[in-house]
Formats: C-alpha cells, sequence, structure tokens
C-alpha cells in the first residue's frame, strides 16, 4: 500500500473521510530504526520480522481524526483507497507537554480499547 515513510515536523491533526489509513508512532526520543529508501509497507515487514522497533499504532477509520505531538516520529501506510485531511497546530502549544503526550496516548488507548470491544480491527 501506498503511504508516508517515517518523519516527524510540528505537531497536527489529521482527519480521515474515507478508506483506512493505519498511522505508526514512536517518541522524539525513540527513533525508530528504517531505510530511507523503503516503503512503509517494505519498513513494516522487516520491522515486524526483527523486532528491533517498538512502536505504537492505531488504524484511522471515516470519521476519525488523530492527534500527533510536535517532533514525534511517525509513519502512514494505506489500507485502502483514502481520502483524509492534515492540519498543522501553530505556535507549538503542545510542542513538549506533557500533558498533551499523556491527552494522545490516553486517546490511542481508548481508541484501540473501543475497537477492541467492537471486535474491529486496531
Amino acid at each position: 500500500g501506498t503511504g508516508v515513510p517515517w518523519h516527524t515536523h510540528g505537531a497536527g491533526f489529521s482527519e480521515c473521510f474515507s478508506g483506512r489509513k493505519r498511522w505508526f508512532f514512536q517518541p522524539p526520543d525513540d527513533p525508530p530504526v528504517w531505510d530511507p529508501d523503503a516503503t512503509t509497507a517494505q519498513w513494516l515487514a522487516t520491522a515486524t520480522a526483527q523486532k528491533h522497533s517498538r512502536w505504537m499504532e492505531c488504524v484511522l477509520h471515516p470519521g476519525e481524526i488523530v492527534y500527533f505531538p510536535s517532533e514525534w516520529h511517525h509513519a502512514t501506510l494505506n489500507l485502502d483507497e483514502v481520502t483524509h485531511i492534515s492540519a498543522f497546530v501553530n505556535g507549538g502549544w503542545a510542542a513538549t507537554s506533557a500533558k498533551a503526550t499523556a491527552a494522545r496516548e490516553r486517546g490511542l488507548r481508548i481508541m484501540a480499547s473501543r475497537r477492541a470491544a467492537a471486535g474491529q480491527e486496531l
């Protein structure tokens, strides 16, 4: 599938309108091991097999929004034909805020538990 390999930038949000988009996250102090010439799908096959990276992930479905903190490493893999939009937070209010990071992690856990309770893919 298509997607965007590992990268970082300022904080922002991404909303999915159609299709499913798989997101991978790693904190700023724990950069992923990856080949910049590899696609996200190629990285995933290697990383999964070698277990040398530890990442958090979620699958964004239509109508869902994900927040990514400033400078967090992230990559995406489109599971379907996807329509989405990303918006970046200006001014860095969430740049290194422990509160914003905790809120994002809590949001990922809530999303994962709702999906698991519904028997849906995480």
